[in-house]
């Protein structure tokens, strides 16, 4: 059968079946549901481990290669990536197209609870991250003190700070975190022996030191004429 002669034969034909097609066509583009923003979720996730200290060899040894070897347990996995820095891992994980992002991302975190007792007790944090369209781009930017013998953290911590700060003023920007720098902390040391003769309760010392990381308002004092704002020592700093 030729087709060309059969619609050239059946010209009126023709003619109205393509005009409804096109009518059939425009209106099921105007009836067609609409979404500005769409809800679509890429079947992945992503996971950062800080151990600060550890040279490449040691993340991929202690780290990379535990959580890798418990990830390719799971099924309809398309590719695992994984990065090894200095004191940071990173994976990726993609699976197949079709996949439940929920259950996938549910799967991901129960494996990693159990090769948490095979990772060094040592590491500073472990975290895992969905996918999401909305985040998908991203820049990643590391600052490298010049002398990595001495690294002042605080210092880092500051510029870290002053480029996040920067970066968020940039239009087109959604997002921008700073980490893998480790907390402060400051260390208490108790003399339980004396502390039981001069019979003072650990509880009281707990006490002191978490009443003394509040920030309370502390009123206002009348000087005559004049009123002064009372301020009090506030949060640690």
């Amino acid at each position: 059968m030729n087709i060309s002669k059969l619609s050239i034969d059946n010209h009126q034909f023709t003619i109205m079946a393509v005009i409804l097609l096109v009518v059939f066509g425009i209106q099921s583009m105007i009836q067609m549901p609409k979404s500005e923003d769409p809800v679509a979720s890429k079947p992945g996730a992503s996971i950062f481990v800080i151990y600060p200290g550890a040279t490449p060899t040691d993340i991929e040894q202690l780290i990379v290669d535990p959580i890798e070897d418990t990830l390719n347990e799971l099924d309809d996995i398309k590719r695992i990536e994984s990065t090894s820095n200095d004191g940071l891992a990173v994976l990726q994980i993609e699976f197949t197209p079709g996949s439940d992002p929920d259950d996938k991302f549910s799967d991901i975190n129960e494996k990693i609870n159990t090769v948490r007792s095979k990772l060094p007790n040592d590491i500073y944090a472990l975290e895992t991250m969905k996918w999401s369209v909305t985040d998908t781009n991203f820049i990643q930017y590391a600052l490298i003190p010049r002398d990595k013998k001495n690294i002042d953290y605080r210092e880092l911590e500051k510029q870290a700070d002053i480029l996040e700060k920067t970066l968020k003023k940039i239009n087109g920007i959604k997002k921008a975190e700073s980490w893998a720098f480790p907390k402060q902390e400051v260390q208490v040391e108790l003399n339980l022996s004396k502390m039981a003769k001069l019979k003072i309760p650990l509880n009281r010392v707990l006490g002191v030191i978490q009443s003394s990381n509040l920030n309370i308002p502390g009123g206002t004092l009348e000087a005559g004429i004049k009123q002064f704002s009372v301020q009090t020592s506030g949060s640690y700093e």
